[in-house]
């Protein structure tokens, strides 16, 4: 038994470039307070590109700045990463767009907020694409929400409406809430902060007092976070969480969100406020963190929310802190030595770049970062090799036979020159799951198991969404081939069984790359749903260096594979784009 898994998430990273897809419009120019010369700037740019390239994907770059950079250097970051992930296709853009949304939240980057809304807006996502949950967001900064993402987050939309100064509208949304729209785990927050921000404070404590034991200082955690947030005064917020900290079990210790709040209340410039929470922070973390080098890390980062300068000088002198106090504090080039020096050094070149264009540097530094995390300047690449006349790639299918509802076969790719086979490549499929009667016997017992369970309420229905009595096919299937440019590029199924048992297609293509048969490795497999073959288009660039696989379907318009041809005899480069 099967059953399809519904989840309305769609993730995407890339990196790449395709320069004929349709474009969002660019932009605006942004201004940075006391940003570096133009050209420095353009330098800048440049650099925050080649780290990008180097991390998984542009919200790494974001999660860091945010950390400790002005707000208008993350928004610079954001739109340009907007600005490399349109060339892609809108739905690379539309899932950049929403992790910039989500970084520029966190930061409370209402002028950010706006330009990235006005450019969701310019063209709307695909459905599914994870920009559909953004309606607390455009709440907090006066821009339209549908009535459908108003519903899927409405009790955070609650809390941002009142943020913006609109309580009237705030109090008439929440009076009509239910019991059902808040009392769950994952509303449980966001309706803490509600009662925060709308005044509702016995109910804040009822519901603290409410929680379990190790659940209470993390709300009051997020209490403190909201009325920081608001402008509000802390003294309320502030002595439950000193009260709930000296009573807290030590899982609720690590469960306390303390650099989310110090982080918060150094950008609003009242840390100092939360003196007597640090102090009683720093007592308990002293037992509940039994790594001293955990532990160090994070009085540093509560020293440096809250400006502590005698702890900062005791933590200078921790040797494992001595890279993290250089590239904060160092002379530039020395703080730049100390982030190449390790081992994984992004993170820290990233604030780097970030001290580069914000601070008075050494006009030479930017080069000096260049060098250090973009990879050195290649000659002019040479033309591609072009297509070997007369070779062509055809693609078979042959039977094996069948076990149970299971129809086996291989998918034979071969490079042909007239009737002579240049070379050839055989896929092999195979069966899973309950391919015998004994197998099936087996999954019929066992689903009877767990709908007894399900009967006397010990187990749930997501336990029957796997596979018990089927016997699946796994593996290759024909597809299609095409005329790409001056060759014949094989678009190939390659079947799968995915999440919860699910059958799913993912692809992959193969063509003559230098007078040989060349396969790629896969693409296009996804969590939810799965690509038609007819959804996918093939073409060749303009200058005929890449083959580009396209997705055109309600879910993702956009690039999916892209192939880079070589000049042979080299190799030719594959990049599959996460999709989904």
């Amino acid at each position: 038994m099967r059953r399809t898994l519904l989840v309305l998430t769609v993730a995407w990273g890339c990196k790449g470039r395709s320069q004929s897809e349709p474009e969002l419009p660019p932009p605006p120019p942004k201004v940075i307070p006391n940003a570096p010369a133009p050209a420095d700037l353009v330098r800048a740019k440049a650099t925050l590109g080649c780290l990008f390239d180097r991390a998984r994907d542009a919200r790494e770059v974001l999660t860091v700045l945010a950390e400790e950079a002005p707000l208008p250097v993350v928004r610079l970051a954001a739109l340009t990463a907007i600005d490399r992930a349109r060339q892609d296709g809108e739905s690379p853009a539309a899932v950049v767009i929403a992790d910039a949304i989500s970084v520029l939240t966190e930061i409370d980057d209402f002028d950010g907020l706006r330009t990235a809304f006005a450019m969701a807006d310019a063209r709307p996502a695909p459905k599914g694409t994870r920009i559909d949950r953004d309606a607390p967001a455009r709440a907090r900064v006066g821009a339209r929400s549908t009535p459908e993402g108003i519903e899927l987050e409405r009790v955070a939309v609650i809390r941002e409406t009142a943020l913006a100064g609109d309580l009237p509208t705030a109090m008439r949304m929440f009076a009509q809430l239910t019991p059902g729209d808040h009392d769950d785990s994952y509303e449980r927050e966001p309706y803490l902060g509600a009662l925060v921000v709308l005044g509702k404070l016995d109910e804040v404590r009822a519901l603290i007092a409410a929680a379990k034991p190790e659940d209470r200082l993390k709300l009051t955690g997020i209490w403190l976070d909201a009325v920081l947030r608001q402008g509000a005064p802390i003294k309320d917020a502030l002595a439950a969480a000193l009260a709930e900290l000296a009573v807290a079990p030590d899982k609720g210790v690590i469960y306390f969100p303390e650099r989310q709040v110090f982080r918060r209340a150094a950008r609003v410039k009242r840390a100092g406020e939360l003196a007597p929470l640090y102090r009683a922070l720093f007592l308990r973390l002293a037992t509940t963190i039994t790594s001293p080098i955990a532990r160090a890390e994070l009085d540093a980062d509560l020293a440096t929310a809250l400006d502590d300068a005698a702890a900062l000088k005791r933590l200078a002198a921790d040797p494992s802190l001595a890279t993290r106090f250089a590239v904060r504090s160092a002379p530039i080039g020395a703080a730049l030595a100390a982030a190449t020096g390790q081992k994984y050094p992004l993170h820290d070149l990233i604030r780097l770049w970030a001290r580069s264009i914000t601070q008075d540097t050494d006009p030479a530094f930017g080069a000096q970062l260049a060098a250090s995390v973009c990879p050195p300047a290649r000659p002019p690449a040479a033309a591609p090799t072009p297509a070997a006349p007369g070779l062509h790639v055809e693609v078979k299918e042959k039977a094996r036979g069948k076990r149970q509802e299971c129809r086996l076969h291989d998918v034979i790719v071969r490079l042909t020159d007239g009737k002579q086979t240049i070379e050839e490549q055989v896929l092999e499929g195979e069966c899973h799951g309950a391919c015998t009667a004994a197998d099936k016997r087996a999954g019929e017992a066992q689903l009877a198991e767990i709908q007894k369970a399900i009967d006397s309420g010990e187990a749930s229905e997501s336990q029957t969404d796997y596979n018990f009595t089927d016997c699946i096919y796994s593996g290759p299937n024909p597809g299609r081939i095409d005329r790409v440019g001056d060759r014949d590029v094989a678009l190939l199924v390659d079947h799968y069984i995915g999440a919860h048992d699910i059958d799913k297609d993912q692809y992959r293509i193969a063509l003559e790359i230098c007078g040989a048969l060349y396969l790629s490795g896969t693409f296009g497999g996804t969590y939810v749903g799965a690509w038609a073959l007819g959804e996918l288009s093939l073409r060749e660039t303009v200058d005929r260096r890449q083959i580009i696989v396209d997705g055109k379907s309600d879910r993702w318009r956009g690039v999916v594979f892209r192939l880079t041809l070589p000049t042979c005899p080299g190799q030719p480069t594959g990049q599959a784009l996460e999709s989904e």
